[in-house]
């Protein structure tokens, strides 16, 4: 399918060529495939990218929460097989893909797990372009999120079974410091990675104005 198309009349298009060297300079690296952009280029390497936690992270690595990357329900014999790769699968768990970035403008919130950016339920033109101006600007201002308030918690106290009995934990519990452990060993977290909207600094250095340019241009994609 075609990603959906912005209309003209909601982009500022005095920026955009600008916007576009921006992107070029400062996001191409992971978000190009080398073919021109509005021909073939769907502004992604196609290329695995270490997740945090599983060894060194080579300079510029995203640094998002890495839990996700952790599951193996897309190894072989496993539920979600048939939509990995056979480069995905031989290389184990730790990796995220870099994401293409057309129709960003309809996308919000951001990151592999929708974390990052306000998620408003509005499928309107005005309501997808909210939580994308939303979304992008956390994205470029990391000082803007909220990062203790990305953290899953209880609503409710509970009782977590264990083999030595129910432990009881109050409201406000953060989701990953129990759902995570592993069951052959209940001492130990399999991802104690409890910020959900942490990572991708990039773009932080940018102006404001070719934040805005950038903005404008991924909005034509």
């Amino acid at each position: 399918a075609r990603p959906p198309k912005l209309p003209a009349r909601y982009i500022d298009h005095t920026v955009v060529d600008r916007g576009k060297q921006v992107f070029l300079r400062a996001c191409s690296y992971c978000h190009s495939n080398g073919r021109p952009i509005g021909r073939g280029n769907v502004l992604s390497d196609d290329l695995l990218h270490r997740a945090p936690g599983f060894g060194l992270e080579p300079p510029g690595a995203v640094g998002t929460n890495s839990c996700r990357a952790r599951t193996t329900n897309w190894q072989a014999g496993h539920i979600w097989a048939a939509f990995s790769s056979d480069e995905k699968k031989a290389l184990g768990p730790g990796y995220y893909r870099s994401v293409p970035l057309l129709a960003m403008w309809a996308t919000a919130p951001f990151l592999h797990n929708n974390r990052l950016g306000d998620f408003n339920g509005d499928p309107s033109i005005a309501g997808r372009l909210a939580a994308y101006d939303d979304a992008l600007d956390q994205l470029l201002n990391p000082g803007r999120r909220d990062f203790l308030g990305s953290i899953q918690r209880t609503t409710q106290a509970i009782v977590l079974p264990t083999p030595l009995g129910g432990v009881p934990l109050p409201a406000g519990t953060p989701v990953a410091a129990f759902a995570n452990l592993d069951p052959t060993n209940p001492l130990s977290n399999l991802c104690p990675d409890l910020v959900e909207n942490e990572g991708h600094w990039f773009g932080a250095e940018l102006s404001a104005s070719d934040q805005h340019a950038l903005k404008e241009f991924l909005k034509t994609q």
